[in-house]
């Protein structure tokens, strides 16, 4: 059940769209928070958090993001017969 609440880092990399190293990097340069639980673990809240810090530090530079669902790809895909999924 406890599983359910943290991500892995393939899990993180596709959300942030990147690869896992770059996630490593985040976490030992302290930027994002994770766990050691049979590898690194991040937690849906230590995402979200660095998620929102992102897009506001994006913003005080005047840089464009835009709004997007975060967790869009933390939900199961709908099956909408395409792809046999």
């Amino acid at each position: 059940m406890t599983e359910d609440l943290y991500l892995t880092l393939t899990d993180v990399a596709e959300v942030l769209g990147c690869d896992i190293s770059a996630v490593t990097t985040l976490i030992t340069t302290g930027h994002l928070d994770a766990i050691q639980r049979r590898g690194w673990r991040v937690s849906h809240a230590a995402l979200a958090r660095f998620i929102s810090r992102s897009q506001r530090d994006a913003f005080e530079l005047g840089l464009s993001m835009a709004p997007a669902d975060d967790f869009a790809l933390l939900r199961p895909a709908k099956d909408d017969g395409v792809n046999g999924g």
